[in-house]
């Protein structure tokens, strides 16, 4: 696997292509469900950001910054969210934030900012359950489509012939 990866850069943090600046920050803790951007992420985005403030910009990261409607994944998303949105907020620039983590399709915005998550490419969680629920959803991907001009367009896709059994009363997968 990282022999293909390097083929293609996967190693990359910071990739700046066509007109944009694609940010991939690390937001996993070891032997944990939730979230947390160390300092040494935090001050990576914020000089990123600094030096290239003309380039729109998109950042991704596994765990969700915001509240995403599910009481039990509360605890389970970005920790330190108030410290990435401290720095995001003062670089109008980035156009895009995009996690994955919730195993689920969502958009939103906040201050201009256009927020998205991607479903997972196994099992779907339900949208705004109070505990934890999983729904009959093929598997999913999100695309991207970044114009030089800052503007951009997504879509999610399903794998929509692919088979599966899936336990609607399992609590955890």
């Amino acid at each position: 696997m990282r022999r293909v990866a390097s083929e293609y850069e996967a190693h990359r943090r910071q990739i700046i292509q066509g007109g944009w600046q694609c940010l991939l920050l690390d937001s996993a803790v070891p032997g944990r469900v939730y979230g947390q951007l160390p300092q040494s992420e935090l001050d990576f985005l914020e000089s990123s950001l600094a030096e290239h403030p003309e380039l729109p910009a998109l950042i991704t990261l596994h765990h969700h910054p915001v509240d995403v409607g599910c009481d039990w994944m509360q605890p389970i998303g970005l920790r330190n969210r108030e410290d990435f949105w401290q720095i995001v907020d003062r670089f109008p620039q980035v156009k895009i934030v995009l996690w994955g983590h919730i195993h689920q399709e969502q958009e939103l915005n906040r201050n201009g900012v256009h927020l998205m998550a991607t479903p997972s490419t196994c099992i779907q969680f339900t949208s705004g359950s109070s505990d934890f629920s999983v729904e009959p959803l093929a598997p999913g991907y999100r695309w991207l489509e970044l114009m030089t001009s800052g503007e951009f367009s997504s879509e999610v896709g399903r794998a929509n012939d692919f088979e599966f059994e899936l336990d609607q009363n399992s609590s955890g997968y």
